[in-house]
C-alpha cells in the first residue's frame, strides 16, 4: 500500500529482555513490511546496557530514532504526566514530517510482551484497516499473558472507574492484606487473550499497551493531556 507512513512510538525504562524482544521484532517488521515503517523510542533512566543497545540501534538504522530523557521523575513527579510528556515528544516528530501521506501512529509500551499474538502479516492487516477507515479510530491488539494495565482502558463491559486509585484508598483505610484489594479492584479485571476475544470488547478510551491510530483523519494536531 503506497503513501502510508507508520510510526511506532515506544517508551522504555529498563525492562531488558522484553524491551529487546519487542525492538528486535519491530526492527525485523520494518524491513519486511509493505509500509514505510519507523520506530521512535523515548528512554528515561534506563541502565547503561539498555542505553547502549538503543544508541546502537539508532546509529545503525535510519528508521529507528532514540531519544534520551533522563531525570524526569524530579521535574515531572506524576507517572501519567511523564508518559504523556514522552508520547507528545513522539507526536511532535510525526507532525514535523511533511510528507502528504497517511500517517499511522502506534504508541506501544515496550515493557510488555506485545507481539506474542501478532505476526508481520497480521500487523500489516491491522494497519491496512486503519488506513482504509476514514474516521479517527483505533485498534488495540492484546498483549501477553494478560492485558496488564486495566487503568488504560475504559469499556462498557469491562472497567469504568479508576480501579488503581480506589484500590490504594481502600488499602490505606482497611489494612487486611494487599492481595484481597488487588484481586478485588485489579487482578479480576486483567483478562486473558481468549476472554477478550470471546467478549469482542468495544473500547471507549485507552492509554497503555499498544494502539493503532490513523491520525491523518484528524483535522488538527492533537496531543496528550495529563
Amino acid at each position: 500500500m503506497v503513501n502510508v507512513k507508520v510510526f511506532f512510538c515506544g517508551l522504555s525504562k529498563n525492562s531488558d529482555e522484553i524491551l529487546i524482544k519487542n525492538i528486535e521484532f519491530l526492527e525485523s517488521y520494518i524491513v519486511q513490511s509493505k509500509f514505510d515503517s519507523n520506530l521512535i523510542i523515548v528512554d528515561t533512566d534506563s541502565n547503561k546496557e539498555i542505553k547502549e543497545f538503543l544508541s546502537n540501534k539508532s546509529k545503525n538504522n535510519q528508521k529507528i530514532t532514540s531519544i534520551n530523557k533522563d531525570n524526569l521523575d524530579a521535574s515531572i513527579p506524576s507517572r501519567i504526566k511523564r508518559i504523556a510528556y514522552c508520547r507528545n515528544l513522539c507526536l511532535k516528530i510525526i507532525y514535523e514530517n511533511k510528507d502528504q501521506i497517511n500517517k499511522i501512529y502506534i504508541p506501544c509500551d515496550l515493557d510488555v510482551d506485545l507481539f506474542s499474538h501478532i505476526d508481520f502479516e497480521f500487523l500489516d492487516d491491522l494497519i491496512s484497516q486503519s488506513v482504509k477507515n476514514k474516521n479517527p479510530f483505533a485498534l488495540f491488539p492484546v498483549s501477553a499473558p494478560k492485558y496488564y494495565d486495566i487503568l488504560a482502558l475504559r469499556s462498557k463491559n469491562w472497567v469504568n472507574f479508576n480501579s488503581q486509585l480506589v484500590n490504594s484508598k481502600f488499602k490505606k483505610i482497611i489494612k487486611i492484606g494487599s492481595f484481597f484489594w488487588n484481586y478485588l479492584f485489579v487482578f479480576r479485571y486483567q483478562w486473558t487473550v481468549e476472554k477478550i476475544r470471546e467478549r469482542n470488547i468495544k473500547v471507549k478510551s485507552a492509554f497503555g499497551g499498544m494502539a493503532i491510530y490513523n491520525i491523518s483523519t484528524l483535522k488538527e494536531k492533537v496531543f496528550y493531556e495529563s
